[in-house]
């Protein structure tokens, strides 16, 4: 398994580092409007990745970044089992609702950038099912861990922090459901939702390191010789 920080760290800083770069790549050459999305929601997440040369950055570092979705949510089952956590049943759906986000998230990248009817239904349902099973997922570990936090501890603080961004995200998404029927004009809003919320979402995993951290969970391969 890769080092539990470096997962943590490429799971935060790669995906930003790679959508900011492709959003100046893409300002540059006159694709996209330039202002600062997070508060000006001038342009969508995935208009930086549509046109060249943003284009290119945006799939390189947006791929890996969903294989190693994929290995944190599995590092989250192994650590609540190694908590002694028994609820098994919604630790299963947590990670299977990881892997089924994370699986989401590719055909949405593979295909962004492609002209058709059949292409833009598939980015449609990567995104919806991508930040749907994630927010899922990550409800459920924030609900593991509220139970399994002893008082008074590190822990408990970065939990409620997290149920916290949890609420948070919930109402963001709301927010976009709710300004696609109610607003005509509604897509600065929803702009600015979509970069709140998916910065939210990949800051998750740092706070989850956090907690591996202080609960000294390591993880590794071992050999069985004959």
């Amino acid at each position: 398994m890769p080092n539990l920080q470096i997962t943590a760290l490429i799971l935060w800083l790669v995906p930003w580092v790679g959508i900011m770069t492709a959003y100046f790549l893409s300002a540059q050459a006159g694709e996209i409007p330039s202002c600062f999305p997070h508060l000006d929601g001038c342009t969508s997440i995935s208009s930086v990745g549509r046109h060249p040369p943003g284009f290119f950055i945006f799939k390189a570092t947006m791929l890996p970044v969903a294989a190693f979705t994929m290995i944190y949510w599995k590092l989250c089952y192994d650590w609540l089992a190694a908590m002694g956590d028994t609820a098994r049943w919604q630790n299963s759906a947590m990670l299977w609702l990881g892997l089924l986000s994370s699986l989401a998230l590719i055909p949405y990248i593979v295909f962004l950038g492609s002209e058709g009817d059949v292409y833009r239904l598939l980015r449609h349902y990567g995104t919806t099912f991508y930040f749907g099973f994630m927010y899922l997922a990550q409800a459920l570990l924030a609900s593991r861990i509220s139970a399994l936090a002893p008082q008074g501890t590190l822990a408990v603080s970065i939990t409620r922090l997290k149920v916290a961004m949890c609420v948070v995200i919930l109402i963001g998404g709301l927010i976009m459901a709710a300004t696609d029927k109610v607003i005509e004009d509604d897509k600065e809003i929803e702009n600015i939702s979509e970069w709140l919320v998916a910065s939210m979402m990949t800051f998750y995993p740092f706070l989850t390191w956090l907690l591996w951290r202080d609960s000294g969970f390591e993880t590794g391969f071992t050999v069985r010789n004959g």
